[in-house]
């Protein structure tokens, strides 16, 4: 993980909640180990009436499962413009996560083949065999 601070005094705080926040994230998706995650801070100063001033974090996480995730948030402080980044991190990877469980359920559910349960074409009884569509 690179932490870097563009524009903006290199503050202990900000540097300790973003590691133990990012530590969180990597207990939560330990497929993120790996993977190249870069971390900018910087101050906006802006030229224009149109931006107002403040803090920009952007987040990139590059690697073999995670092909190319980029997050930019802009705030009036850098705890709040960090704190953004980091929960809509775990969020996008909640989300691919969750499409990935999805897909390993579908595949493992069960199906019905044929009839339904109580009494045949015949009027005799009987039990419906569950058989696992593949």
């Amino acid at each position: 993980m690179t932490l870097r601070f563009k524009d903006v005094q290199k503050s202990e705080n900000v540097e300790d909640y973003v590691r133990n926040e990012i530590k969180l994230i990597l207990e939560k998706f330990p497929k993120l180990k790996n993977h190249k995650i870069e971390i900018l801070v910087a101050k906006n100063t802006a030229q224009r009436g149109k931006i107002l001033d403040g803090y920009f974090t952007q987040l990139s996480i590059e690697g073999f499962y995670y092909k190319k995730i980029f997050i930019k948030k802009y705030a009036r402080s850098i705890f709040e413009s960090v704190s953004e980044v980091l929960s809509l991190i775990s969020n996008q990877l909640n989300k691919t996560g969750d499409r990935q469980r999805v897909i390993s359920i579908k595949s493992n559910r069960y199906y019905v083949r044929r009839g339904s349960a109580g009494l045949d074409q015949n009027g005799a009884e009987f039990e419906l065999e569950l058989e696992k569509v593949s």
